[in-house]
């Protein structure tokens, strides 16, 4: 008797711990579904040098995401003729932790990302390097990209 209670008691609890998650992923989806869709690009925008709060003009950056499940998203980002792909983990609703590797050469880095969505079609994602200059496996990378500005077009 006690030992079909204990059953009962786990199944309930994998039913419920199942459900949870899912929720979570639905609802995480739909807040950010924003990011992708078949016309939906995103251009990238350096800042001014004389400013750097000032942003430039464009710098022939481009961005896709993927939401992977709660709290994840998958960027891929080229630019200059390179390309690297990162994870952004969200640690609140409009803040994540970005860690990103290039796939060319063993260079990687983080930023913050700062999500806005003010209307439709006027979401801005915000990229802070965290470290300067970007980091490698070999020591020989003395350079930083700086901040960046990606618009949904």
């Amino acid at each position: 008797m006690v030992f079909g209670g204990i059953i009962v008691g786990i199944i309930a609890t994998i039913i419920y711990e199942s459900s949870k998650q899912t929720v979570r992923n639905i609802l995480f989806k739909r807040r950010f579904k924003f990011l992708v869709g078949q016309n939906v690009s995103w251009k990238g925008y350096g800042f001014k040098d004389s400013n750097t709060n000032e942003v430039g003009k464009e710098n022939g950056a481009s961005a896709t995401f993927e939401i992977i499940c709660d709290k994840q998203i998958h960027i891929s980002v080229c630019h200059s003729g390179r390309k690297w792909n990162g994870e952004i983990t969200m640690l609140t609703e409009n803040y994540g932790k970005l860690f990103f590797k290039y796939t060319d050469k063993e260079e990687f880095g983080t930023k913050d990302c700062y999500f806005k969505q003010d209307k439709p079609r006027n979401e801005t994602i915000l990229l802070v390097p965290t470290n300067n200059p970007i980091l490698s496996t070999d020591g020989s990378v003395k350079y930083s990209y700086g901040k960046e500005l990606f618009k949904k077009q």
